[in-house]
């Protein structure tokens, strides 16, 4: 294992995790950070879920319009285990470019997307976006190897994360952040 990763695999909790990967991610010169579970779902949709995130805002939004059914990131992981540096060129239809433009609002301009394949067939995704502000992130190898490995560490952790809960009525999170809000202010 590498040291610097240590972080990641000591987590106690999903939030504990958000905020190594956060810190990992602004090391990189990225602001945002989702790592999101995509699986085949039913009637050919995609089934997605997001797993740690510092932009519950974008999640909602991404959620409600169902943009994982259309997304060329989604497409990608499903196909390729090679990360992924965002271009316009990838939005190619009208609903792709409606999805790019409602990214770019909420700052995800330049991105990085790095799939991982996980121990249940999952695929793992981590995104990486930055709004431009401090410059633009390098997209260097050494840069996209560490992104890559800090993937596959945060994979392994979640998939700890939900064994050790397993039986205690926490497994990974498999609703919006505004589907938590409402099941949260619905048993209160």
């Amino acid at each position: 294992m590498v040291d610097e990763f240590m972080p990641i695999l000591q987590s106690q909790t999903m939030e504990e995790l958000g905020a190594h990967v956060g810190s990992f991610c602004r090391e990189a010169g990225y602001q945002t950070y989702m790592y999101s579970v995509v699986s085949s779902g039913s009637a050919g949709e995609t089934a997605f879920s997001h797993i740690i995130s510092n932009c519950p805002a974008w999640q909602d939004v991404y959620a409600e319009r169902r943009y994982a059914n259309i997304d060329p990131i989604l497409a990608h992981a499903r196909t390729s285990s090679l990360p992924l540096r965002w271009e316009r060129a990838m939005y190619s239809s009208g609903e792709q470019r409606c999805l790019e433009a409602d990214a770019r609002r909420f700052g995800l301009v330049h991105g990085l997307s790095l799939p991982v394949r996980g121990h249940r067939g999952d695929i793992g995704v981590l995104s990486v976006a930055s709004d431009g502000s401090e410059g633009i992130p390098a997209h260097d190898l050494g840069q996209t190897a560490k992104l890559s490995l800090l993937c596959a560490y945060i994979e392994e952790k979640v998939t700890m994360i939900a064994r050790e809960t397993k039986g205690q009525g926490t497994t990974r999170m498999a609703m919006s952040h505004r589907q938590l809000k409402v099941g949260t202010a619905g048993a209160a």
